[in-house]
């Protein structure tokens, strides 16, 4: 809603981010998927304050949540790449050797099985899991 924030006339959008950079200030744990929306909000924010904000507490969210074990990468795990991957330059702070080893990680296990498959499953609807496995594959792949 931020993004296209002229377009919207239903709901006062700024009183919206406030409230959601309020609450992830006031979190002591967080959740990788929640960062990640919170990541593409500070990407679309116009107001610098709200950003610097955001960004002390994406940051702070990053160094909790990251798993740096190279042995846990197998599983549903946030390693760095699936952060750095998607925020804007500069906003993490990563040794390079650790960017360099889960780049490695991943050349690896493309090259022994030729492809990244997903680390978890839904354990229902065997079926349709099936074809979405496959897609998550080439996502995760690519």
């Amino acid at each position: 809603m931020n993004k296209y924030n002229k377009f919207v006339d239903q709901l006062d959008v700024e009183p919206l981010i406030e409230y959601y950079i309020v609450m992830l200030e006031n979190q002591d744990e967080y959740e990788e998927h929640e960062i990640y929306c919170y990541i593409r909000l500070y990407e679309n924010l116009d107001n610098i304050q709200q950003k610097d904000r955001l960004k002390i507490q994406i940051k702070d969210a990053f160094d909790k949540l990251v798993n740096y074990d190279t042995k846990q990468w197998d599983q549903y795990v946030p390693y760095p790449l699936k952060f750095i991957s998607i925020a804007p330059e500069g906003l993490f702070s990563v040794p390079e050797e650790i960017i360099d080893e889960n780049i490695n990680y991943l050349i690896d296990k493309i090259s022994v099985i030729g492809f990244i498959p997903p680390t978890w499953s839904w354990g229902a609807y065997e079926a349709e899991w099936e074809v979405a496995k496959r897609e998550w594959t080439g996502k995760l792949t690519l």
